[in-house]
């Protein structure tokens, strides 16, 4: 999608959002659809801005974008400090900061789930960026078991921090990295290697 695209399209874009997460009439931390579409507006400027979305008979049925990954943004200092807070520190967070992917969002409406729009809209988003890593967060899950977790593992992703809260959003999320450029574990095993 180009920026104008994506623009363009942000009400269907946040409503794949809002089906995907099931989030309730409230929203999340008191951001409502409306002030989701502006948001989400607002970051086609960022540098490496890119967007992909899944099209089924006409209809958006899955959205992921992401952008070149910042110091400055809150997501990366929200992180940061929950790696303090946890007492731990990964080995790998000065190299990934200093040259990573931040993949935004990817969501798949739920009748759309199982069928590889997942991963091919991961896929297509992050082919070709410069950057060494990719960088998620994602909502936590008992024993990792959902499609999501699935796909991330399935490509190589692998925990950051566990358990951590962002300040606007009560759940509990997994921040996961991938080195780039993505290998399908999946295919790896089938091959032998």
């Amino acid at each position: 999608m180009t920026p104008l695209e994506f623009v363009n399209h942000c009400p269907e874009l946040v409503d794949v959002y809002w089906t995907a997460m099931d989030l309730d009439a409230r929203g999340l931390g008191g951001h409502s659809r409306q002030s989701r579409v502006r948001h989400w507006r607002s970051l086609v400027h960022n540098p490496g801005f890119r967007a992909i979305c899944a099209v089924t008979n006409g209809r958006i049925t899955g959205i992921a974008y992401g952008m070149d990954g910042e110091l400055r943004r809150n997501w990366t200092r929200a992180i940061a400090d929950g790696l303090a807070r946890s007492g731990g520190s990964d080995p790998r967070w000065p190299e990934i900061l200093a040259d990573y992917y931040e993949i935004s969002e990817l969501h798949v409406l739920p009748e759309a789930q199982g069928q590889g729009t997942g991963r091919k809209l991961l896929t297509e988003l992050l082919d070709g960026v410069p950057q060494r890593w990719a960088l998620l967060s994602t909502p936590e899950v008992p024993n990792e078991a959902n499609r999501a977790f699935s796909l991330y593992r399935a490509l190589g992703f692998t925990d950051v921090v566990r358990y951590f809260t962002f300040f606007s959003d009560p759940r509990l999320f997994a921040v996961l990295a991938a080195e780039l450029p993505l290998e399908d574990r999946r295919i790896s095993r089938q091959n032998g290697h």
